[in-house]
Formats: structure tokens, sequence, C-alpha cells
């Protein structure tokens, strides 16, 4: 059925600015279904397209002023704007004004589809709307969302095993609830063991007597059931109603044991499967070092990573013969002639007799730590603004390169002040000022999320060396490098939502000209100061020397191919960093800035040196 509506008795438009000289973009929602499945079939007309990150309005008008204007997200709206219908649902109401929904600075949409439904009367007429991104596909979007996610619990999961005594240079990437339900299995296995092999063969049953009609020369016993079977059928002369006993093992317990074998048995399914899973992603980190094999170091990576395959095949053979230990008793003819429990009933047996015993502690031990990692709620609302999610996970990409491609080890700060010994792990917030800190050998590095920079050399201490000159104080990141303790100099790091044409524009280096971006920029390079470089403090020298190794202006790209474009005389780099791109452009940099700012000490007190007159 076409349920397609060309007139509605409605009009309704969404309007979002353009700028303060440019009328707005007004959009006429004129196609409308009146069947809600229609919606989503494959070729419909109804999306709208709007923009993310700017204020829209609704001009909800020309109808019955009990019509009802339903939409997604109107439940973020707070005041008056809405209405609650009896549901608990919440709706606008028609007004020959204007309505702003959603702003930038509040509650903006996120990228993606949201439904719209008009009711007019008894009828409901369905259309949709969807926010496009503005310098990223959609799928950009995404992955941004999807590795923010997977990574922060990536490196959750990482500090997890450590808790676990499951560092990942013997585990690789296991993940931790299994490996914390093998070391389970693995402490019971012996008690367990033991009563299995005794169960096998000495299951509890009981004896059943039953009634079998057999020839009178095959009767072995006979009772008052046998009489009276003999009374009621005095015409079957030949055949007798015997009794017989029969063993039965349909019992509680033994039930609950086939549960218990099962779900282990699964369990080490499982286990086997992460094994192998880890260990294909370690052979894989191997196959990409090996194009690096003439480097000493990435020599030592690959015989760490070779070790990491030789202990995940110990533990997989180990898993290979508990999981046949218990394929013995799922052999036996008792245990194939019961089903297992559904009821969650535990019969007094599985408390009393010790070898049923030993199997229910194992069964409740490994079900009672479920590990999990979650994501503070607060991480949802960045998810709301693009730009803020690329913030996120720019500096989250930063993490990784440091850990991951560049071997500094993360030891202190935001997640990894965490107690890991509970079993629901939450992640908090990555709140502005967070300092996580990394060492390898004597160098030590702190990346600094949302730092706020004092106004006053006297404000600033050791470990946050830094102070502001001007009103630009607050990167979105920065790393702070020492070396011995000795503080070396910083990079400073502000993530830019925007094209690169925007960023920096070549015809506007004057200084009266600049933007308010360049502004920035070049603020952060030369209006930054530290008493701590280089431990002068007290010299009167610190003064005429920058801290500020470079800047860098990192943007996303939806074609992920721009290079990165240096203008050393402003000490800034524009860095493309874009969602679904390898981006190994970025380690590479950011290993030799690092370095930079390791010998920057020797060169910058030789020239200082000269020019003294």
């Amino acid at each position: 059925m076409d349920t397609r509506s060309n007139q509605v008795p409605f009009t309704l438009k969404f309007i979002q600015p353009d700028g303060m000289y440019t009328p707005p973009t007004v959009l006429n929602a004129t196609i409308f279904y009146t069947e809600e499945d229609a919606l989503y079939l494959e070729g419909n007309e109804s999306i709208l397209e709007i923009t993310e990150n700017k204020n829209l309005s609704v001009l909800f008008t020309n109808c019955d002023e009990d019509a009802r204007l339903y939409m997604d997200g109107l439940e973020m709206i707070p005041g008056k704007v809405v209405e609650i219908d009896e549901n608990g649902e919440p709706y606008i109401l028609p007004s020959t004004n204007e309505q702003l929904l959603f702003t930038y600075d509040y509650f903006p949409l996120i990228p993606g589809h949201y439904q719209v439904m008009v009711m007019v009367g008894d009828t409901k007429y369905y259309s949709l709307v969807s926010v496009k991104t503005k310098e990223m596909t959609k799928d950009q979007w995404r992955i941004m969302v999807n590795e923010v996610e997977s990574i922060i619990k990536g490196l959750a999961q990482d500090l997890v095993r450590k808790q676990m005594g499951a560092d990942r240079s013997i585990f690789g990437d296991v993940p931790p609830q299994l490996l914390h339900q093998f070391f389970v299995l693995r402490k019971h296995f012996p008690s367990v063991m033991a009563a299995l092999s005794d169960l096998e063969n000495k299951v509890n049953f009981r004896i059943k007597k039953e009634y079998v009609i057999v020839p009178i020369v095959k009767a072995k016993h006979t009772d008052e059931e046998t009489i009276r079977y003999r009374l009621r059928h005095p015409e079957k002369k030949n055949t007798l109603k015997t009794p017989i006993r029969q063993t039965y093992y349909d019992l509680p317990e033994n039930r609950w044991v086939k549960r218990i074998v099962e779900t282990i048995v699964n369990k080490l399914i499982l286990f086997k499967d992460g094994i192998e899973e880890a260990i294909d992603i370690v052979n894989d980190e191997i196959q990409h070092l090996s194009q690096y094999q003439y480097k000493d170091s990435t020599k030592l990576m690959i015989a760490e990573k070779e070790l990491i395959i030789n202990n995940l095949n110990q533990y997989g053979e180990l898993a290979k013969k508990m999981r046949s230990a218990f394929e013995l008793i799922r052999q036996t003819s008792w245990y194939q002639i019961i089903p297992q429990t559904t009821n969650n009933f535990v019969p007094h047996v599985m408390h009393s007799d010790v070898r049923y015993r030993a199997l229910y502690q194992l069964y409740r031990d490994i079900n009672s730590d479920d590990y999990r990692v979650e994501l503070d709620p607060s991480y949802t609302y960045q998810w709301k603004r693009t730009d803020r999610l690329y913030e996120l996970w720019g500096f989250i990409q930063l993490m990784n390169v440091l850990s991951k491609d560049l071997d500094y080890k993360p030891f202190k700060g935001w997640l990894y002040d965490r107690d890991y010994n509970h079993n629901v792990h939450v992640i908090p917030r990555l709140s502005p000022d967070t300092i996580v800190s990394y060492k390898k050998d004597d160098i030590q590095l702190n990346l600094v999320y949302d730092g706020t920079l004092p106004y006053e050399s006297k404000k600033t201490i050791h470990d946050q060396p830094l102070w502001a000159m001007d009103s630009h104080n607050r990167p979105d990141g920065r790393l702070d490098v020492y070396k011995d303790w000795e503080y070396l100099g910083s990079l400073i790091f502000d993530f830019k939502y925007r094209p690169r044409k925007n960023i920096w524009r070549a015809e506007k280096v004057r200084q009266s000209n600049r933007t308010d971006v360049m502004r920035q920029l070049t603020s952060y390079a030369s209006g930054i100061s530290s008493p701590y470089l280089f431990d002068l403090r007290g010299t009167g020298k610190f003064q005429a020397l920058r801290p500020i190794h470079e800047v860098w202006a990192i943007h996303p790209s939806k074609e992920g191919n721009e290079e990165t474009k240096e203008y050393s005389d402003h000490r800034l780099k524009i860095v493309q960093l874009s969602p679904g791109h390898e981006n190994r452009h970025v380690s590479n940099e950011l290993q030799f800035a690092i370095k930079g700012v390791l010998e920057r000490k020797d060169i910058l007190l030789k020239d200082f040196t000269n020019l003294q007159p």
C-alpha cells in the first residue's frame, strides 16, 4: 500500500542560521508517510539534511491547535518549550513563532537520523531528519565513537590483567573476563578432577521399583502387585506382572553436575578461541614489525612477541587437557541420559556431599566475578558535539601512540590511578587538567588534557611548569618532557575540527591581519614561559628562553591524505589526523618531536650564550 502523503494539514520548517550577514537556511518538510515502516524502506525520499553544530529552530504552524510534533531528541530540551503527553513522551504544540530546539552550546544533535512524527487528530504523519557531519563522513564519526570506547576499554583491560597478575607480555590480547575464569578453573582443577573421577563411577542414584509383564517361567520375584494382577487377569495363565529394580540417575544433584560440566566446557572453548585470536593478533604484529628487522629495537620487540605466542600456546595446551578431563564424564552412560537443570534451586546435596560441593564451588566462583569495563555516562555527552568528540578521540590517539608505538609506559594519572579489584570497572571521565604520566628509561612524559595555565610564574610547580603571558592559556593538550626529572620543554596540541584552510592562511601572516585561530596558535608558541626550563630558575636566563618546542594544530580530513605542513618561523605544524585512516605519520612526527625536545637544551643554551655581550 502506498503510504506516502503528498498533502499534509500542517506546515513544518526547520531553520538554521548561516551567519550574521546571510539569511538562514530553511528546510521545508513536505514528504511524509502515514506508516512508520515506510520511513526505512530503501529509496524513501523523506530525509531532510541539517548540519551539525548549528542552532536548530522549528516553525510548526497552519494546523489544528491540538496537533502535536514529536521528534527524537526532544527529551534533551529543558524549560517550557516542550509538553509531555499522557505516555510521558515530549512533544511541541503549533506556534506562529519559531521555536528554538537545539543549540550548539548546550544540547546539539549528534550526527544520525531522527524520526519526526506529527499527530493531527487520529492520523500520524512520519518523516526523517538527518544530521550530517561537516568535516568528516558519517562513517568517520562512527569510527571515532567506536575507537574512543574500544581504546579506553582496552587500556583499562590491560590494567585489569595486571591486577590479576596476567600481564599482556604473557597473555597478549585475551579478554580479562576469560582470563579470570580460566584462573578460577585452574585453581579449582585438582579438587574438581578428584570429584569427577569419583562421580564417573559412583554417582548418586536411586533404586526404583518398576513392573513388567514377563512369561511366568522368567518371573524371578513376586509381590502383592503380582498377586493382584493374577486375580484380575485369570485368563493370562502364562504371564505375570513382576517387579524389577531400575537404577535411577535423574536426580537434581546430577542435573546440576551436567549443568556445571557443560558450562565449564563452553568456557574452555571460549578461552581456547580467545587464545587463538590473541595469537593471530600477535602474529600480525610480528609480520608488521618484520619490515623493520634491521633495527635492534625491532628485533627485541619481535622476540618479546614470539615469547607471548609461546606462553599463549602453553596455556592453550593446558586448557585442552582440562577439557579432555571433563570430556571423560560426558561419555558416561548416566550423564548422557539425564538433562541439565534449568532450575536455579540448589539441592542440599550440592553442599553436603564433598564431590558435588567441589563442582558447585567452582561453578559459583567462576560466575561470581563478572569483569566488565564500562564508560562513565558523561562520555555520551561528548558524542553530541563532533568537535568535542574529535578532541577526545585525538587525545586518546596520542595516548595510544605513546604507549603502543613509542613504547612509553603509562604509570600514573586518570584510569591509571584506579583500583581494579572490583567486578565492574567504570572508567572515569577524562576531565580538564588530567595528567597521564609515562616513563621510558630516564625519560618522563606528562601528557596533559585541556589544562589551564596560570598567568603568573609563581603559581607554577615542577610537574606543572608552564605559565601564560597572554589570554591564550588553555590548549587542548600538551606534552611536558623531562629527563632525569629535569624539565626540557613541551609540545602543544590543539584539535581543530575545521578545514586546514581555516587554520592557517599565509596571506594573513602579518600580526594585524591574523585570524583569531592564528593568534591563538602563535601565542602558544611565543607567549608561554617556564621558570623550570633546564633548571634555570633563579638565574634570570629562563625569561629569555621559550619552553614550547612545537605547536601542533591537529585537524581531520574526509580523504585523510593531507601531508603535515610546517611553519618553522612560528614553530607550528598543521597535522592531519583522520578517523578511518592509518595515521602512521603521527607516530613518526611525535617521535621526531620528542627527540627534538630532548636535544634542544644544548642547542638553545649554546645559542643563548653566544648572544650574551
